[in-house]
């Protein structure tokens, strides 16, 4: 709740912005298993010129596409995960710190998005269209 857009809000949009139906009667279902963002506070090193960082941010995005189409098994699925991690120095203004996070989760997002698309039209080509630009 501390940063502006969290990995589950950029994988909503991500899905709105990327993916299309395409003919037949089928779904697609895009499960989040974990969108999470963990702060870990880090020792401070004493010192008048040491800029040193005060939290690790540790983020982690586990996606799961499945297709459906008449029956109650998926017919095609695909499952995809990125991590990303960065430091943040203390002395960040709070406006600084939500550009930081911005960046952050735009490269988990590409992080993602590369994942994906390794096998997006080998299992998904026939039930979805994908802009590779929103």
């Amino acid at each position: 709740h501390l940063i502006p857009v969290s990995p589950t809000d950029a994988m909503h949009a991500w899905v709105n912005d990327r993916l299309r139906p395409t003919g037949g009667d089928k779904t697609l279902q895009v499960i989040i298993k974990d969108g999470s963002v963990i702060a870990t506070a880090l020792p401070q090193r004493a010192g008048f010129f040491t800029e040193s960082p005060d939290k690790r941010y540790d983020a982690r995005l586990n996606v799961e596409m499945r297709s459906y189409g008449g029956g109650a098994m998926s017919e095609a699925n695909r499952e995809a995960t990125a991590t990303r991690s960065i430091t943040v120095p203390a002395s960040t203004s709070l406006a600084d710190r939500d550009e930081i996070m911005h960046r952050f989760i735009a490269g988990l997002m590409v992080r993602i998005n590369a994942e994906l698309e390794k096998n997006i039209y080998k299992y998904f080509g026939n039930n979805i269209d994908y802009s590779k630009t929103p």
